[in-house]
């Protein structure tokens, strides 16, 4: 479990790295303050007076208990929160509440009333049985890995809410689509370990996918594109960022897309660097 701690914690880290350095830049490279870079953009800069915090409610049975120790003994979720507030300006403070409760199975959402991000123990067990389901012969340090990753995941996908609440960005299509790529490019941006943890979430949905044939009329007009579709539109965006790094996907993304990932990438990364830099702390 440690060597999946360090795992985690390192990319997050090259994450944060490469975020800072790619928006904010060296006194050299003609960086500019939070402030100048909202005035080039139009922007109005909100007040930095909130942070993303993570609570973790006591447990109401034996599995949620799990799953708490999961997240605890990983210590990622907390890295995710670290480097948010690292690096962004949040004019309010956005707990990130790991729970036992979920009303209605909502599962894990941002509630932009409360500022609030919730995710239920359940949907780590769910996660993790999922893995387990789709890949029997999972060894335990791998499928707390796939586990912990994909939360990771989701829960930048949740930050990219509350990003999009908090910040006013603008979103040109579904926002569930902007949010998926937000914390695609975010990990992507951390190289071969963040592309990986990207790409957990991608397998997650990938197994989640229904048989077309029993798709109904409401899996078309959801707000979520197909589950397989997001899959497929993250795994693109991970390989786009780095081919070389990324080329085992080759032998799954179609050519007549593999080849179009790497502009994909560069026009969705560009644009996430560009509505969030006003707001990146110098």
């Amino acid at each position: 479990m440690e060597a999946l701690q360090r795992h985690g914690c390192v990319a997050l880290l090259a994450v944060t790295l490469a975020l800072g350095a790619g928006a904010c830049g060296s006194s050299d490279s003609g960086s500019t303050s939070t402030k100048a870079k909202a005035a080039s953009t139009g922007a109005a800069t909100p007040p930095d007076q909130g942070d993303m915090k993570v609570v973790f409610d006591t447990p109401a049975n034996q599995d949620d208990a799990d799953a708490k120790d999961l997240l605890t003994t990983t210590g990622t979720a907390r890295t995710v929160a670290s480097l948010i507030n690292d690096t962004v300006v949040l004019p309010n403070d956005t707990p990130v509440v790991f729970t036992s409760d979920d009303p209605g199975g909502t599962g894990p959402h941002y509630d932009p009333q409360a500022k609030q991000i919730n995710f239920p123990y359940s949907f780590v067990n769910f996660i993790a049985g999922t893995f387990k389901q789709n890949e029997p012969d999972i060894t335990d340090e791998d499928l707390a890995r796939a586990t912990d990753n994909a939360v990771d995941w989701i829960l930048l996908h949740e930050m990219g809410h509350a990003l999009v609440d908090q910040l006013d960005i603008p979103v040109l299509a579904k926002e569930e689509d902007s949010a998926d790529n937000i914390a695609t490019v975010l990990l992507s941006l951390g190289g071969r370990e963040g592309g990986d943890i990207a790409l957990s979430g991608a397998q997650l949905f990938a197994y989640l996918q229904q048989d077309p044939s029993q798709l109904t009329d409401s899996a078309f007009w959801d707000e979520h594109s197909l589950d397989l579709q997001r899959a497929n539109q993250t795994a693109c965006l991970v390989y786009g960022s780095d081919p070389k790094a990324f080329a085992d996907l080759e032998q799954i993304i179609p050519p007549e897309r593999l080849d179009r990932c790497p502009n994909e990438w560069q026009q969705i990364s560009t644009g996430v660097e560009q509505v969030l830099s006003p707001y990146l702390k110098s």
